[in-house]
């Protein structure tokens, strides 16, 4: 199941090509020493927002979010911008959810360029939607690339390459090896940096860390489950104002995903992943979804995989399962809609706007008109309809009513 998921995943590291090869080989060393991009003139790095949230309240607006069909690239942003202008006049849309590849804004060890993600946002926030903020520490395409880098394209920084840190995804790709602890400390030193800058920003929504499952080579299973069970505490610690999610989807074994379940649960911190539909089955048995999925809601014994507990934590976090990839030849987005709302109690549902949708690019997947984002079949007109609601929007339980 595992391989089947992960073959189709990320969409968005795969229109780079010969552009990620042609940044590699022309790139400038970022400037020495710890500076900030773009610095508070006052109080120096980060820039506070200019809005602050309300302090001791969890940002909260549940619903439908669109995830363009790129990568986090700069000089992909007119391509999002594109897809952000086709929910300006939709109210049933909340916001926008867009990559954060690490090296884009950490080349150099503690010098953050917060200006790629200060724009995504903006353009949001000028529309009144939100942001949800994926953080990504790997892409599925190229190799690990030579130093110094191009100013775009940079799956993680220069530093992390040099420091030992990069390492080659077993399908394809590359990215950091969290599974050295060394590693693990500087993705958490970027993940409590980004909460100092955006916490308490209203149109910051959320902030989802990228998937755990991914097999690296050289990779050690066992120390990589142990430095996954670091994040839930950081994250509760470091974010007191934005609700926090991780792709839980398939951690080593269904021990340690259900032991990382439990710790997030704990933590107040949510479950999602990159596929709605795991499978190219519709209906899709519940039972055939990712280990996360099925521990946080109790699945009980599953045969073939294991037991996954009885106790339903589904009211307890958020929840954002995406539609990053399409599937079965029937999907429809009625489908899509009702089995995160049943199965998964999705509070935020993210869809990819699909645009002359190839199945090519995604290793054989059939062809799926209706999951397009244009036309009147497509996804848009569809959320625009009465009844097609996330339906699970009451404020989870672990806030203790703190939502606002």
């Amino acid at each position: 199941m595992r391989n089947i998921h992960r073959v189709l995943i990320i969409l968005m590291g795969l229109s780079v090509g010969a552009d990620l090869a042609h940044a590699q080989t022309r790139g400038r060393p970022m400037p020495p020493g710890n500076l900030c991009v773009d610095p508070d003139p006052v109080t120096g790095c980060p820039r506070a927002p200019a809005t602050v949230a309300s302090a001791g309240k969890i940002k909260w607006n549940p619903g439908h979010y669109v995830r363009a069909d790129e990568q986090g690239w700069t000089a992909k942003r007119p391509n999002r911008f594109g897809v952000y202008e086709t929910i300006r006049s939709v109210p049933q849309v909340k916001g926008a959810a867009f990559i954060v590849n690490w090296g884009m804004v950490e080349n150099q060890r503690g010098v953050y360029d917060w200006s790629g993600i200060d724009a995504e946002i903006k353009q949001l926030a000028s529309m009144n939607k939100k942001a949800i903020l994926d953080l990504w520490y790997l892409g599925f395409s190229g190799g690990v690339p030579k130093v110094p880098q191009g100013k775009d394209y940079r799956y993680i920084g220069d530093y992390l390459i040099t420091e030992g840190c990069a390492g080659s995804v077993s399908y394809g790709g590359y990215g950091a090896r969290l599974d050295i602890p060394a590693c693990m400390d500087r993705w958490i030193e970027f993940i409590k940096a980004v909460a100092v800058r955006y916490d308490g920003n209203p149109a910051v929504e959320s902030v989802h860390i990228a998937e755990n499952s991914t097999d690296m080579v050289g990779q050690s299973q066992t120390n990589l489950a142990k430095q996954w069970m670091r994040l839930p505490a950081v994250l509760k610690a470091a974010f007191t104002q934005t609700h926090t999610v991780i792709h839980n989807n398939y951690l080593v074994n269904v021990a340690e995903t259900q032991a990382l379940t439990n710790l997030m649960v704990a933590n107040g911190v949510g479950t999602g992943g990159p596929d709605i539909y795991v499978t190219f089955q519709i209906p899709q048995d519940p039972n055939k979804d990712t280990w996360g999925a099925l521990a946080v809601r109790g699945a009980g014994l599953v045969p073939g995989l294991g037991t996954f507990g009885t106790k339903d934590n589904r009211p307890v976090v958020p929840h954002s399962y995406e539609a990053q990839v399409v599937r079965p030849a029937n999907l429809t987005p009625a489908a899509v809609n009702g089995h995160a709302n049943k199965y998964y109690r999705n509070t935020h549902t993210v869809w990819t706007a699909f645009f002359g949708y190839n199945p090519k690019q995604y290793k054989g997947t059939v062809e799926v008109p209706a999951m397009r984002w244009e036309g009147p079949t497509g996804v848009l007109e569809y959320l625009k309809k009465p009844g097609t609601a996330v339906t699970n929007t009451a404020c989870p339980t672990a806030f203790s009513g703190r939502c606002q």
